[in-house]
This record gives C-alpha cells, structure tokens and sequence, in this order.
C-alpha cells in the first residue's frame, strides 16, 4: 500500500534542532572544541536572537516554519562550521531532536548527512535532469504528468506522485522536502516511510494553514549520507478557493 500523509505534523525542523535546543549547552560544548572568534561570533548571535527564535516555537506552523527557514539562511555557515566540529554523538543527538519519530540507520555518517539536510532546507529546485520523475495531481492514481492543479480549495490534498524507474535502491524511507518557494513555509521536511518493493509511491499533504497562491517545489531524496536526489518538480498555485 502506498505511504500517505493526510496531514503534515507540527514541523520540528532542522535548523531550530541546531539552532535553538538546548542553547546553553551548545555554548558550554564549543568551548572544548571552537577556536575563540568563532565561539565569540555564535555566543553574539545565539544570544541576539535567543528570544526572537524561542518565540517562533509557539507560533503557527506556517510562521514558525518561515521563521526557521529565515534564521538557517542567515546562520547557515556558523551551524556548519558547529556541524563540522561536534562529536559525532552531539550530532546525532541534535538529529533525533529534529527528526524524533524517524529511523536513521541508514545514515552512516551524521556530519556529513546533517550538513546536506541544512544546505537543503534553505535552497530551492534547480534545472538539473534527475532519473526519477515526480507528478503532481489530485488523487493518490498514478499518472506520469502532473494534473493542472493552478487551482486548488484552501484545505485540499495534493498528491506527489514519484517513480524510480527501478535506478535507485528499495529503500523504507525517503527524504522529502516541499516548500512554498515564495514564502519560504517548509509544507514538508523529513524522512518520510514507503513501500520498499515498488517503484512507484505517493505523498499527500495539506498544509495545516491551508493552501496560498505561490509556486512550489517538491523534491525527493535518497535516504543515505549524501541525500542523492531522485526526482523533483515545481509546480504554481494561481488561484485558491476558500
């Protein structure tokens, strides 16, 4: 049976797992390993934004997503620079904060996974060819194009639909990251169980805030250390009905 998501969880997303949880104690860790400017420069920055990134927790999901998305982009470089000189067991612990109901044991290497999982959550789909394909309709029936969905009611599923033509290992999981490209709102950003003998599977969701009128992306991974992509697609929303 196909994997489906009829609803989006509250989205615990990367960045805050690196960002924000347990500040005090990233601070006390760095000091055993960073050299003093760069702890100087995270401690500053840590401590200017504390409250503004604490207070996006208790936001809505929409806003606390576009909110984290903000903060990687500006301290993407700082937390990879963080990623790069942790032992590997903070790490993995910082993963299963941002990821607590996922199974990560095909991850090898946690550096090397937790820096490509950030350098994906703020970038967007480019024009690369990719083996597999991705269409996107209203139903979870296969069809390998995309259904015109420029119209959609606020509260609608949408189904991405992705096949592998057989070039990529059966996997249980996947990656998935869907985001409205205007807005920077992260819809979907975490492993995601399939059917691991079949080709062909499909993810739904509906974002808890409802649809907005944009363009967005949707891209699909190999779970594994370099998060290979498979397959991705972009699609736009021009009119949303209440």
């Amino acid at each position: 049976m196909k994997n489906k998501v009829y609803y989006v969880l509250p989205i615990v997303t990367f960045a805050l797992g690196f960002f924000i949880a347990d500040v005090r104690m990233v601070s006390q860790n760095l000091n055993e390993y960073q050299d003093s400017s760069l702890l100087s420069s995270l401690n500053h920055n840590m401590q200017k934004n504390k409250e503004e990134a604490l207070s996006s927790l208790t936001l809505d999901n929409t806003s606390s997503a576009q909110k984290v998305n903000q903060l990687s982009k500006e301290y993407k470089q700082e937390v990879l620079a963080m990623i790069d000189e942790m032992p590997e067991q903070q790490v993995q612990k910082y993963l299963q904060q941002a990821f607590p109901n996922q199974d990560l044991k095909t991850i090898q290497n946690k550096k090397v996974f937790a820096q490509n999982v950030l350098q994906e959550l703020t970038s967007q789909n480019d024009e690369e060819k990719l083996a597999g394909t991705i269409s996107v309709a209203f139903t979870p029936v296969y069809s390998q194009q995309s259904e015109n969905v420029s119209q959609v009611h606020r509260y609608q599923g949408l189904f991405a639909h992705f096949d592998t033509y057989g070039k990529f290992p059966n996997n249980e999981q996947i990656f998935i990251r869907w985001l409205n490209r205007d807005t920077g709102e992260l819809i979907v950003f975490t492993p995601k169980r399939i059917s691991k003998d079949e080709n062909q599977n499909w993810i739904s969701v509906i974002p808890d805030q409802g649809w907005q009128e944009g363009t967005y992306d949707v891209k699909v991974y190999q779970m594994n250390d370099a998060l290979t992509p498979i397959a991705q697609t972009s699609y736009t929303l021009l009119n949303v009905l209440d």
